[in-house]
């Protein structure tokens, strides 16, 4: 996969997006909140960047492996 592009590590549900396209990120900004089995897991940006797409939208099921974000990374 694309070195930037954050996926899913696990299936669930996209409780919240904490971002939108063209915003920039620091890196161990929350992005999205994932529910699995009752259980809230934060995805959190691996670097400085900018925010390149959101794949995801509230409610969508996603499975491991699912984009959810694509950025650019800081320099």
């Amino acid at each position: 996969m694309d070195p930037n592009t954050i996926a899913s590590p696990l299936a669930g549900t996209v409780q919240k997006v904490f971002v939108t396209k063209g915003m920039p990120v620091e890196a161990k900004t929350p992005l999205v909140l994932l529910d699995a089995m009752k259980m809230d897991t934060y995805i959190y940006a691996p670097r400085t960047g900018t925010i390149a797409e959101v794949c995801v939208e509230v409610g969508a099921a996603v499975q491991v492996r699912d984009p959810l974000i694509r950025y650019v990374p800081e320099g």
